[in-house]
């Protein structure tokens, strides 16, 4: 299954680049087109309409148009395989739903216009279609567009911030209890009330520093026991590293307050909480 990483990725490279090549071919076409057309008339609204009998332009019309189509298709497309596949992060798998409306909605930005000057060539007037689908559309595909493009952005942030919140009142009673023991364990610089994930870290800090300032009242034998123990209760990892030092530090600041300070030993061993999840 490695192996075939780097073929999809090279495949897609090949893709992109035809892609780019064809495109750029319109492009040229449809300046080409155009100044060699003649629209002496500024048409906001029924462009397409309006010269779709125009030579040249009528050429130019048809040709952005297409491009326009075939890219919308394209696009619902890839959104649709790559929501299949994508479990996490939600924000990006919601976001690329809202795409595959958007760029779906794009078929009917272009297609009334195509019926449209269609219905001129053969007779028939069929501009309403155009007037009334294209705007209900374009209104509708810009909107999912852009929350398609927004929602991972905004939700991802808002998760995350939610996550540091959360982190930092979980936080709050361990740190409360060492501050009290050790009151020099505070920095009192300030912190902006808006930047959590720094008032999180520098609680984080503190409360390691705290941790630290309590060793020579650990004791290593109350942590092999308590270790021990969760072992035999055959609790997870983290559970049971987050048991033993809640342990060892509760049995730490009883001594502290009673100035029982043990012997300094290397506690290399005892659980050092490395993260804001396993404090």
């Amino acid at each position: 299954m490695p192996s075939r990483v780097p073929l999809r990725r090279a495949e897609a490279r090949r893709w992109a680049r035809r892609l780019h090549a064809v495109y750029g071919l319109v492009i040229l076409g449809i300046v080409t087109l155009f100044v060699a057309g003649e629209a002496p008339a500024e048409r906001l609204v029924d462009f397409e309409v309006h010269y779709a009998s125009t030579p040249l332009i009528r050429e130019m019309i048809l040709l952005y148009l297409t491009a326009h189509i075939v890219a919308s298709i394209m696009a619902t497309v890839l959104c649709a395989r790559w929501a299949a596949s994508v479990i996490r992060p939600r924000w990006l798998r919601r976001g690329l739903r809202l795409l595959i409306i958007g760029f779906g909605l794009n078929l009917g930005v272009g297609l009334p216009k195509v019926a449209a000057m269609i219905g001129r060539w053969t007779g028939h007037n069929w501009d309403a279609i155009n007037a009334q689908i294209f705007q209900l559309c374009a209104f509708a595909c810009t909107l999912f567009t852009f929350l398609g493009f927004t929602l991972p952005m905004v939700g991802g942030f808002l998760e995350r911030l939610r996550s540091q919140i959360r982190a930092f009142r979980r936080l709050g009673p361990l740190w409360r209890v060492l501050r009290d023991a050790i009151p020099g364990m505070s920095a009192s610089l300030p912190v902006a009330w808006w930047d959590v994930e720094l008032k999180c870290q520098r609680r984080v800090a503190e409360i390691q520093d705290g941790r630290l300032a309590l060793r020579p009242f650990r004791s290593q034998a109350l942590a092999v026991a308590a270790a021990a123990q969760a072992e035999a209760m055959k609790l997870a990892a983290d559970l049971a590293e987050a048991r033993v030092e809640a342990i060892v530090l509760a049995d730490a600041l009883a001594r502290k307050a009673a100035g029982d300070e043990l012997p300094l030993l290397d506690d290399t061993s005892a659980p050092c909480p490395a993260s804001t999840g396993r404090l």
